[in-house]
């Protein structure tokens, strides 16, 4: 009987003992979630710019010749070329993207982006994809009169790499 009771009472206490272990353990994993929750790395925002509204031309009789070298022209009401006559200039502006670089013959050109990344500066972000036409990569856009009156260009493909223009 005095075994019976011994065994009875380590076993009560075997219990009790074990129980109060699995208390604490719990706590500890409470800490030890809160500590992965907390060392998780935040992500900032990508940067966001403001852009300018446009619209690709669809030529009808097929596009003008690009210019004699390449360059960015922003062509309004008071400059632009001959050809271009029928573009509504009271209301449109025109912008040319050509690429300078031999490189980019055999490319086509797509604005893809007006981003204005400083008070005078835009970046004209552009997709470039292989072409059989021998012109240089370039493309006309429209947009709102005014809208670039004054800025300064820089061009980048999607990807980030610059497009020689100069």
């Amino acid at each position: 009987m005095k075994r019976f009771a011994l065994l009875l009472t380590l076993s009560v206490l075997l219990v009790f003992s074990s129980g109060c272990g699995l208390l604490v353990a719990d706590k500890e994993g409470e800490k030890e979630k809160k500590t992965k929750e907390e060392e998780i790395d935040a992500v900032e925002p990508s940067e966001t710019f403001k852009e300018v509204e446009f619209k690709h031309i669809n030529w009808f009789m097929g596009a003008p010749d690009p210019e004699e070298h390449g360059g960015i022209w922003l062509y309004n009401k008071e400059k632009h070329p001959g050809v271009l006559d029928n573009n509504n200039w009271d209301t449109k502006d025109m912008l040319l993207v050509q690429a300078s670089s031999p490189k980019y013959d055999k490319y086509s050109l797509k604005v893809r982006k007006l981003q204005v990344i400083k008070s005078d500066v835009v970046k004209i972000v552009v997709k470039l994809e292989e072409d059989n036409d021998d012109k240089p990569a370039h493309e006309y856009i429209s947009l709102n009169r005014g809208d670039l009156d004054g800025m300064k260009f820089i061009v980048e493909t999607t990807d980030g790499k610059p497009v020689e223009t100069k």
